[in-house]
């Protein structure tokens, strides 16, 4: 159970949690008195939890890293923050993206990123998607398509009927043939993993690191007046290969290493 639980994996500078104080490797055991600690409770439930107005309170509670299963309670003002969700770089001849979240604006801006990389003379990708836990569902198919050919499946979504709901590269990549790795670890989940399932199932990337988180549901999560939420499954992810990756995670095909990717390693290793 403990090693299902919810853990902060980041804090970003100026946001509510890095204001409210809260630890990097902390888990997250309640919150707005919705326990979170079941093992069932994946990282967007806990996140859906937390988000509301600005202004207001989300109560959190919480066991520091390295502690007893003691708990502390923290009241995190919401307020509005910026993320950057994408960087990039050359090293050598690879061309590293790092996305940390799938928002609107990440298959645009890994887009830009993989374009300016091929103009320094990148021949071979690593993109990095070690504790992304997902986002917006769209941004990970949109970016998937960066690297497929033009009608390569993405993902399928499986409703409670067996109805699915197929998602198909809509035009060609901006590059389908140099080398491409995906880094990924256990935290990495939802449109993460439609990424890195739709690119190893077509077999256009390696994937390395540790095998991902699993989070393969699609869910709505209603507010109540308490301020709590209810999270409830609607549907569920198949990667193209129809491999239903909910509690399961995606296995990789190497551990991560400077000898395992592009031969100029990738410097943030």
């Amino acid at each position: 159970k403990k090693a299902q639980r919810v853990k902060i994996v980041d804090t970003i500078e100026g946001s509510p949690a890095a204001k409210a104080d809260l630890e990097r490797g902390s888990i997250i055991t309640e919150v707005n008195k919705v326990r979170v600690d079941d093992g069932k409770a994946t990282p967007e439930d806990v996140a859906a939890l937390v988000r509301g107005p600005v202004g207001t309170i989300a109560k959190v509670k919480f066991i520091e890293p390295g502690s007893p299963d003691d708990e502390y309670e923290v009241d995190i003002m919401r307020n509005k923050f910026t993320v950057k969700p994408v960087t990039h770089g050359v090293a050598g001849k690879t061309g590293w993206v790092k996305i940390k979240q799938f928002d609107t604006q990440t298959a645009d801006l890994v887009k830009s990123a993989v374009e300016e990389n091929l103009k320094k003379g990148a021949d071979c990708h690593v993109v990095d998607l070690r504790d992304n836990a997902g986002g917006f569902f769209r941004a990970g198919v949109d970016t998937a398509a960066l690297f497929l050919e033009e009608g390569s499946a993405v993902v399928s979504v499986v409703n409670k009927d067996g109805l699915q709901d197929a998602f198909k590269a809509e035009q060609e990549g901006i590059d389908t043939e140099n080398p491409l790795f995906v880094l990924v670890n256990e935290n990495t989940a939802s449109a993460s993993e439609i990424m890195t399932g739709a690119l190893k199932d077509n077999q256009r990337a390696k994937i390395i690191g540790t095998k991902t988180f699993g989070k393969g549901v699609v869910q709505t999560v209603t507010p109540l007046i308490d301020g709590s939420g209810v999270a409830v499954t609607i549907a569920r992810y198949e990667t193209p290969n129809k491999i239903d990756i909910n509690k399961k995670g995606i296995e990789v095909d190497a551990p991560a290493s400077k000898t395992a990717m592009c031969p100029d390693p990738y410097p943030n290793l």
